[in-house]
């Protein structure tokens, strides 16, 4: 414990009545080492002359608690631990480029560490950083760090229209997404019914995003024919979309169509996830039909440029490319032009 303004002022009345610092320790009911150090600390002294004999006068050392007080106060101010960015600047500058750029401060410090860059602290302490203001990042470059999370009710509901073979009928290979190859797919429209065509695979988390030039089901099933051949599916999940009630024309040995049950886009989650990314450079209320099949290539490599906490913070596409290839993964070189739609320029 420590000692107090009015226990050093009792220090120096005590000391200067000659009492030694056993007894002081006694009369404070202090420990005489706690006195000692107190007293024989140099900082805490004052060095005053007196008078002496034959006019001459002598500097003498005394302990003065205003001295005293003054040094602890200002030794608690460095108490604590330290800022961990200060350590290390440039890593602070590295993560909050990467958030700047729309990345999570997750993915900017493991996708650092898997780079060689070393960073000082964790994905907690840069929140701590940002709701202190240490940080240039602010609370609205987070993209999650305002939401509101909404219950979940999970209620099956059983389909009035039986399109194909119902989600319950997957295999637990499936589910486990521990087989490559099957895909979930579904649709982003715009309210002139405007689509883009959105399949990926379940294990890498690979996408592809490909502009229909009519949302209706005779388009889908044209792209997915495609699809299916250039990438060797061997089994997709959808909803219920009118837009898909064709594609069962493509089942065969090697690959199953299935869907979920109706209002449960929770059972193709990792494509509903899929689908906030790609808001992130095409916004809601965007009009769909200002973009051109570039463009929309330009955010799905974007999207697989991004690295996933699910691998380890490495990116979709390195895995799908690994397990293509059935090799090791490889760091890709992350694209620079970071694409960001303006909502104005597709309206």
């Amino acid at each position: 414990m420590e000692l107090t303004k009015a226990e050093r002022k009792l220090i120096q009345e005590l000391l200067v009545k000659k009492k030694k610092k056993v007894e002081i320790a006694r009369i404070l009911g202090r420990s005489h080492t706690t006195i000692g150090r107190e007293v024989n600390n140099e900082k805490n002294w004052e060095y005053v002359r007196v008078p002496w004999f034959r006019g001459r006068k002598h500097v003498v050392k005394m302990y003065s608690w205003e001295r005293a007080q003054k040094n602890h106060e200002q030794n608690k101010l460095r108490c604590g631990a330290k800022y961990k960015f200060a350590q290390d600047w440039s890593g602070m500058e590295f993560v909050e480029s990467w958030v700047k750029r729309g990345d999570s401060p997750a993915v900017a410090i493991e996708r650092a560490e898997l780079q060689g860059v070393d960073i000082a602290f964790c994905e907690r302490t840069f929140y701590n950083y940002v709701e202190h203001g240490l940080s240039k990042v602010t609370p609205f470059d987070l993209r999650f760090k305002l939401r509101r999370k909404q219950p979940k009710h999970k209620k099956i509901r059983e389909n009035k229209r039986k399109m194909g073979k119902s989600i319950e009928l997957r295999p637990e290979s499936i589910n486990s997404r521990q087989e490559f190859g099957h895909w979930e797919g579904d649709c982003i429209v715009d309210k002139n019914d405007n689509a883009i065509l959105v399949v990926q695979e379940r294990k890498s988390r690979y996408c592809i995003l490909t502009k229909l030039e009519k949302h209706e089901s005779a388009e889908v099933l044209r792209h997915l024919a495609r699809l299916k051949r250039e990438h060797n599916m061997k089994s997709i999940t959808v909803d219920n979309g009118s837009e898909f009630w064709k594609i069962t024309q493509l089942e065969d040995e090697n690959f199953e169509v299935y869907f979920t049950h109706p209002y449960s886009s929770f059972e193709k989650g990792g494509v509903e996830n899929l689908n906030g990314m790609v808001r992130r450079y095409i916004p809601k209320g965007s009009d769909l039909s200002m973009l051109t099949q570039e463009m929309v290539t330009r955010v799905q490599q974007q999207v697989n440029a991004y690295p996933r906490g699910i691998h380890g913070y490495y990116t979709a596409e390195e895995v799908y490319i690994s397990l293509t290839k059935n090799a090791p993964i490889v760091i890709i070189p992350r694209p620079n032009n970071v694409v960001f739609l303006d909502k104005k320029m597709c309206n």
